[in-house]
Order: structure tokens, then C-alpha cells, then sequence
């Protein structure tokens, strides 16, 4: 999850750090995080991201796939949704969860 600054030019303040992780799901299967999240700058831009992990068959992610959503709440109780792109590879359709 990446933070952004309205003054790096990005259209909302977001800070990753304050992501309850605990209430957190990926994809249209809903799944949960798996891990402990990992804190670092991913994007190069000063700004401190965290990294997630889920399981892509409880995601429901199936071969083919090209966007996935995850929601979750702030600590500070406020609701996001964020879309993105996912790449399904090394995946063989006919061997494929759903």
C-alpha cells in the first residue's frame, strides 16, 4: 500500500502506516492479510509504504485476471477501496482455481 502527499503532487494525503491490517481484504474472495506487514519506502519517494501478503486462491484471483480490489479501515475508523492491476502468471487455465 503506497502512501501519497498532496504536496508530491498526488491527489490525496494517505498514510499506509495508519492501515488496520487486522480488518483488511483482498480481492472478491475477501482475503484477509497473512502476514506481519512490512514497513519501507517502495516507491522511492520519501513517503513510508507497507507491504501486505494474502493468499491469491482466497482472493479468488483466477487465471486471466487483470484488476483486483482491497478494502480496509484506518485506525482512525475511515473506510478506503483501492483498485489496481494484477498480472496472473505462470498459471495454466484449465488447472486454475475458479
Amino acid at each position: 500500500m503506497l502512501s501519497t502527499s498532496i504536496s508530491d503532487g498526488d491527489a490525496i494525503d494517505f498514510d499506509a502506516t495508519q492501515i488496520n491490517a487486522l480488518g483488511l481484504k483482498f480481492g472478491i474472495g475477501e482475503a484477509s492479510n497473512l502476514a506481519s506487514p512490512r514497513v519501507r519506502d517502495v516507491d522511492g519517494d520519501s513517503d513510508i509504504d507497507v507491504i501486505y501478503a494474502f493468499n491469491t486462491q482466497d482472493a479468488d484471483i483466477a487465471c486471466g485476471d487483470t484488476e483486483a480490489s482491497l478494502i480496509g479501515e484506518t485506525y482512525a475508523g475511515e473506510l478506503f477501496t483501492g483498485t489496481d492491476s494484477v498480472v496472473t502468471a505462470d498459471c495454466v487455465a484449465d488447472n486454475c482455481h475458479p
